[in-house]
């Protein structure tokens, strides 16, 4: 491709990206929509009932708010060619593009000039260096962008773990002895990490008061305990090691069974229910998948009653716990695994005696589950909405 083709090329990418950073944006719902929307939703989560609903609408919606909302957002067509499309900006933009393809060249030798420079300087240096400015963000967040102080310090405390791995990685050869001292008393290496990404992250969320942060404390407590989560683009993986089954739900029962005694109790520290989220999420679906795990009739081994009778337990306590609405998230992770759970014993039984009822029961309880979903769903999705905030 020549220069002059490339050039044409960018030109038309910068007359396209003009037209479309220039599109007219939606017009902003009136009142009388608003409270509409609202009173249908409310409708809808059975919150008010039918009657109530339309005597609230024939109260505070007017006919033209109904009007507006049935014909759709209204577009202004009355505006020319120069209101989308500025040649002032377009002949600037081309302008730079030429440059840049003019100077390529000059600008690919300086980059490699610079890297050169960059390379030649001892790791040390540049791991000091980044690793004061990540923490200078961490801990005075306010000093580099006080109105996004918080998206400062979160990359920050990102940025730390990242140096500090690099760190790990150039000098890990010096700690060797400590690796061996972890291995002759059978503590994984990983449970260290994960301890310490769990104060890391504890103390970051109470000094900020963020759920955020105080999910991730979380995760790192329930993969110190063996569970583990990883994502690739499309693929969500549910990690842990079979032989530490019983460690992954024994450590996460307890976990949760200490969170609801501490709520029950009323015995709150300060600031701790910035933990509540990753607790009632992230620990009880770690907690339902190993017992879900456990307790499948393809699992080989002897112990499945017990896990059994333990899952129904949970499952049987979460009916309280959803009513106390402050545990309706737990409630409703614990009745969805074991839902699954009796779908596939449903499916094992009907496999020993043909793969057509097998499919039969299975597709039977798929219909059952659906359908009852379209009825209650609603509650499930307003439990773990207020668990997440």
């Amino acid at each position: 491709m020549n220069l002059f083709t490339r050039v044409s090329m960018m030109m038309c990418l910068a007359l396209c990206s003009t037209l479309v950073w220039a599109q007219e944006p939606a017009s902003a719902p009136t009142v009388g929509e608003v409270e509409q929307a609202l009173i249908v939703q409310m409708e809808k989560d059975e919150l008010i009932t039918s009657k109530t609903a339309q005597e609230a609408l024939a109260t505070y919606v007017t006919p033209e708010d109904f009007k507006r909302v049935a014909q759709g957002p209204a577009v202004d067509s009355t505006g020319s060619w120069a209101d989308y499309v500025s040649l002032t900006n377009f002949i600037k933009v081309t302008a730079l593009i030429i440059l840049l393809v003019a100077f390529s060249g000059w600008i690919k030798l300086l980059a490699s000039s610079l890297w050169r420079w960059i390379v030649a300087v001892p790791p040390a240096v540049w791991q000091g260096v980044l690793l004061s400015g990540s923490l200078l963000g961490t801990f005075f967040p306010e000093a580099l962008w006080a109105s996004q102080r918080f998206y400062v310090l979160f990359f920050s405390a990102l940025a730390n773990l990242v140096i500090l791995a690099w760190v790990g990685q150039v000098y890990g050869h010096r700690f060797t002895w400590f690796k061996a001292w972890l291995e002759r008393f059978k503590i994984p290496v990983s449970s260290v990490v994960s301890g310490a990404l769990m104060v890391y992250f504890g103390a970051l969320a109470l000094q900020e008061s963020s759920k955020l942060l105080g999910f991730l404390a979380v995760m790192s407590l329930s993969s110190m305990l063996s569970f583990t989560i990883f994502y690739y683009p499309g693929v969500l993986i549910l990690n842990f090691r079979e032989k530490w089954i019983n460690t992954v739900i024994v450590g996460h029962l307890m976990v949760l069974l200490g969170w609801v005694g501490v709520v029950h109790t009323q015995a709150w520290p300060m600031g701790i229910e910035v933990f509540n989220a990753g607790v009632q999420f992230y620990v009880t679906l770690a907690l339902a998948i190993a017992l879900l795990v456990a307790t499948s009739p393809f699992y080989e081994k002897r112990d499945v009653f017990g896990y059994l009778v333990l899952f129904t337990l949970l499952s049987a306590l979460g009916v309280v716990g959803y009513f106390m609405s402050v545990f309706a998230t737990a409630a409703v992770i614990l009745w969805v695994c074991y839902v699954l759970m009796a779908i596939e014993w449903i499916g094992y039984w009907g496999y020993r005696q043909s793969w057509a009822l097998a499919l039969t029961l299975i597709g039977g309880c798929l219909y059952g589950v659906g359908w009852a979903l379209e009825r209650w769903g609603h509650l499930f999705y307003s439990a773990l909405k207020m668990a997440l905030g």
